[in-house]
């Protein structure tokens, strides 16, 4: 497996393309709630994820990439969260954890837990402590966090719409406090 990249968007901004890519597989092909429904427009999303890049300037996001060789023997991203750090002033320690998605392609490969390892390492070096992340009640996804040293914290009823029947569905919130519960493990990571 390739090392983990920390998305930089001067050097980085070729693979948006393949960060739409992604998330339009997670949405058609999973049901996942993600922000947009179908019938999606690719240049909404391609805006989407222009915006995000441009934020990861600042720091106040970080998006960890993974890539994996592809069929045809190049590399493709393979998966990618983002953190979203809280600007405030007095909640500095916090960050959101948003869009983990793995490519249908790549999953059942660990793509996820070496991401959310590594994102959790990065929170942790810049003090960025307290996570708190949001999904789809029934969804894959609630299974993994668990996993993951995640705990559920609440059940919000009709919070978010499914991108299925445009029908209100539950979201479950988890939380993580780094200084209470290790990072899972050691990751490789490269900033080219």
């Amino acid at each position: 497996m390739e090392d983990l990249i920390l998305f930089n968007v001067e050097e980085h901004s070729q693979y948006l393309a393949q960060f739409v890519d992604i998330h339009i597989a997670c949405i058609e092909q999973d049901k996942l709630v993600a922000q947009f429904l179908p019938p999606l427009n690719r240049s909404k999303l391609e805006q989407h994820w222009a915006t995000h890049a441009q934020h990861t300037k600042s720091g106040a996001k970080k998006i960890i990439m993974q890539f994996a060789p592809a069929a045809d023997g190049t590399k493709e991203l393979a998966g990618f969260v983002m953190l979203a750090r809280d600007p405030t002033e007095t909640g500095q320690y916090r960050g959101d954890i948003r869009y983990l998605l793995v490519s249908p392609s790549h999953r059942r490969k660990g793509i996820a837990a070496r991401l959310m390892t590594r994102l959790e390492e990065i929170a942790k070096a810049e003090a960025c402590t307290k996570l708190i992340l949001g999904t789809e009640q029934g969804s894959t996804a609630e299974m993994v966090y668990p996993r993951l040293n995640y705990t559920k914290l609440c059940v919000i009823p009709d919070y978010c719409v499914s991108p299925v029947d445009n029908k209100e569905i539950n979201q479950t919130l988890f939380f993580k406090d780094l200084d209470k519960v290790p990072v899972l493990g050691r990751t490789c990571v490269s900033e080219a």
